[in-house]
């Protein structure tokens, strides 16, 4: 929408939040043809119900998460909210096939890979295998929490 937008000359600041305040602004002048405006009242449409979904499966997400123990349980953790705690329950379950928190971690690619050769040990870049979706709720919930923890830090030091 926002690159059918710009096309005619409309620039709109990204996220549906912006969207939904300039479309009235820009369904109003007469000078636009009755076409655009069929099609950006369509697409416009679409992002509703799209947002409409979404909020509908946040719900289900919130569910799930007040329902299960073991989502409670790891939503205790800094950084680790509704979503990432069911969706690493739904593929880790109850963590039994799992010796260590390592080999979970080298399961989510989180370590780094190891190149190893007559006793001299070279850890390489974090080898990115496994499930990306997880990693990736898991690492923006630990860059969050450090975020967190800095602004504490800084409220302490100044109160």
């Amino acid at each position: 929408m926002r690159g059918f937008l710009a096309e005619h000359g409309i620039v709109a600041a990204q996220g549906a939040g912006p969207l939904h305040l300039l479309l009235p602004q820009v369904l109003e002048p007469p000078e636009l043809s009755a076409l655009f405006r069929e099609l950006l009242n369509e697409m416009a449409e679409r992002l509703r119900l799209l947002e409409e979904r979404r909020r509908h499966y946040d719900k289900l997400i919130a569910r799930a998460f007040a329902q299960d123990a073991r989502c409670q349980r790891l939503g205790q953790i800094e950084g680790i909210g509704p979503m990432t705690a069911t969706a690493l329950v739904a593929a880790v379950g109850d963590g039994s096939g799992f010796a260590t928190g390592r080999h979970l971690s080298a399961w989510l690619g989180l370590v780094p890979r190891q190149y190893s050769t007559a006793g001299r040990t070279v850890l390489l870049s974090i080898s990115k295998r496994g499930n990306r979706y997880l990693r990736t709720l898991l690492v923006e919930g630990a860059r969050s929490a450090l975020v967190a923890a800095a602004r504490n830090k800084t409220r302490a030091a100044a109160g």
